[in-house]
């Protein structure tokens, strides 16, 4: 792999990390590690209204982070890939690895 190579795939990587970084994107995909729910149950959740929710899950559906399935007029969302998946878990495992010890911020 070249050097330009590597530097396109970073880029790339970085720009699906920065979809999912923010604290309501991510909420919702830690919701969905449970299963898939439809909009109003996200929305309870995470203490949203349905229509940020669903402008969130629009950005997560384009990028591939989650899917969505229609039944009458409601609408289900899911991770939509192993990888993302891992990804979330990964980031949650790291937090809790900070968590335990005892480092709770990225400044200490």
């Amino acid at each position: 792999m070249t050097l330009e190579d590597l530097r396109s795939s970073a880029d790339e990587a970085s720009s699906l990390l920065k979809l999912v970084s923010g604290r309501h994107r991510l909420t919702l995909l830690v919701a969905l590690l449970d299963g898939e729910m439809s909009v109003r149950r996200l929305a309870e959740n995470v203490k949203k209204s349905e229509t940020a929710v669903s402008q969130q899950l629009a950005i997560l559906r384009s990028a591939g982070f989650v899917s969505k399935r229609r039944e009458g007029q409601l609408r289900f969302y899911s991770v939509s890939s192993p990888a993302a998946k891992h990804l979330v878990e990964a980031a949650l495992a790291m937090q809790r690895e900070r968590a335990e010890a005892g480092t709770h911020s990225l400044s200490d």
